[in-house]
């Protein structure tokens, strides 16, 4: 399945005439058939602007919005939400849950990198570095580490 990229979507704006129309690009990235089915159902036609849906039905409007935060979670890399960002609420994206991540390797679901000994193919491993940088990594059938994500 094709994931997001990690970062912002849409800034600066919470309004559902703004978000509907770029998060239905970003699904349409990782899944057009979906992205064209959620859009069909809106009933929304080539003529009407999002605008005019907005207007129109504000509750649909909100509730397409609600859907496309669900739907796109479903499409982040492991250990990301789709949702605003920690330090911007108007700053919408898919963001690395680091704290999850670490909960997962203090549990033993991710190997911690520096602690790797023998990881089985398709186990995920994190490396943390000395500046603080986070990458998320999947073992290969030829047990080389293939890179998930990364953030600095």
């Amino acid at each position: 399945m094709e994931t997001l990229r990690i970062g912002s979507y849409s800034e600066g704006t919470m309004r559902d005439a703004d978000l509907i129309p770029t998060f239905l690009d970003a699904l349409e990235d990782v899944d057009k058939e979906r992205a064209d089915k959620l859009e069909a159902e809106s009933g929304t036609t080539d003529e009407e602007s999002w605008e005019d849906f907005v207007d129109k039905d504000p509750e649909a409007a909100s509730q397409l919005t609600t859907d496309l935060f669900d739907v796109l979670g479903e499409y982040c890399p492991e250990y990301c939400d789709f949702g605003a960002s920690e330090g911007d609420g108007a700053s919408f994206g898919c963001w690395p849950d680091v704290e999850a991540l670490q909960e997962a390797v203090r549990d033993g679901e991710v190997l911690d990198f520096d602690k790797l000994d023998r990881p089985s193919v398709g186990q995920l491993v994190c490396e943390v570095n000395e500046r603080g940088n986070v990458s998320l990594y999947r073992v290969k059938v030829s047990m080389e580490l293939e890179e998930v994500w990364a953030i600095v």
